[in-house]
């Protein structure tokens, strides 16, 4: 049960810092635009 949940956890900080990337990459694609 430990090792489920903190399989679910690690996925929750992948999906959460993915987001943070994506949202991050585009706001510096949008004001780094030429």
């Amino acid at each position: 049960s430990a090792i489920v949940q903190q399989k679910n956890i690690t996925e929750q900080i992948n999906s959460q810092l993915a987001t943070f990337c994506q949202k991050f990459t585009q706001s510096f694609l949008a004001t780094h635009s030429v």
